[in-house]
């Protein structure tokens, strides 16, 4: 009975020390947010084909493009903007231009990862989606702009920024959801449109030779033609996106209301990270 007694002790030992481990853990088996230690650093390789739609719904001709790595590091884990402390900066650039950064803030709280605000959001300037046989399409810049952005936000900038101006979301988006967990649904904006976000699977993925357990985060936008498929970890953060977009504005400096429509389907993968 004393050799028992002895046994489960030590069991309940054990158990309340893997609780404390896995409550301050904040990268890794165990982790419950998405990392945001300072100076943890990701770059992503994109490639993204564009094909372009004829009057008989097939595709006139396909274009494939590879721009420079993007990069995007935390630079701050305790900043401060307004009202919100604690605020996690991001720094986001594009290998070929490190001169051109975007910054990004998010309050990643017990609860939810919240993008706050945006400068000098990496888009060039927004044009509204147009309305045709009750379908939104979206620009190409405005796609593009989502792609290479890198934030873990799915943004289309909702108002033009101003110089120098640090830009707040009217209504602070939430981006993650926590606990995360195979089923869950939350609303990720409500303005300019309404989009939710909701968490479709829990796989495996290996990118560079290293394997990921990654959530499959989906999601719901009403009435746009567009897929996004964010593959994240709570050991590394975005591993993967994928964005298919159907029946997208492709315009011209000439022809600012529109050329025609086509499809655009892109990957953007991890390839490197430092922690």
């Amino acid at each position: 009975m004393k050799n028992l007694s002895s046994f489960l002790i030590i069991l309940i030992c054990l158990y309340l020390s893997g609780c404390k481990d896995s409550g301050t853990q904040v990268s890794g088996q165990g982790s419950t947010k998405y990392p945001s230690r300072l100076n943890n650093e990701w770059e992503y390789q994109t490639t993204t084909t564009l094909s372009y739609y004829n009057k008989s719904g097939g595709f006139d001709s396909t274009s494939e493009e590879q721009p420079e790595n993007s990069i995007i590091k935390i630079i701050k884990t305790d900043d401060s903007l307004k009202n919100y402390k604690g605020l996690i900066k991001f720094e986001i650039y594009n290998k070929l231009d490190p001169g051109n950064k975007s910054y990004d803030w998010y309050l990643n709280s017990d609860t939810s990862f919240i993008a706050i605000a945006y400068y000098n959001p990496a888009v060039t300037q927004i044009i509204q989606p147009k309305r045709n046989f009750a379908k939104r399409y979206l620009t190409l810049a405005e796609i593009k702009g989502m792609i290479y952005s890198f934030s873990p936000d799915l943004r289309i900038t909702p108002k033009a920024t101003f110089g120098d101006t640090v830009q707040f979301y009217d209504i602070p988006r939430k981006v993650l959801a926590y606990p995360l967990s195979v089923g869950n649904t939350w609303v990720e904006l409500y303005y300019p449109f309404y989009r939710e976000r909701y968490i479709n699977n829990y796989l495996n993925i290996v990118v560079e030779g290293q394997q990921y357990s990654c959530y499959e985060i989906k999601v719901n936008w009403p009435n746009y033609r567009t897929e996004f498929n964010d593959f994240i970890s709570l050991e590394g953060g975005l591993i993967k996106r994928e964005i298919i977009a159907d029946s997208i504005l492709i315009s011209t400096a000439e022809n600012p209301d529109g050329i025609g429509l086509g499809k655009i389907s892109t990957t953007s993968t991890l390839i490197r990270r430092n922690f």
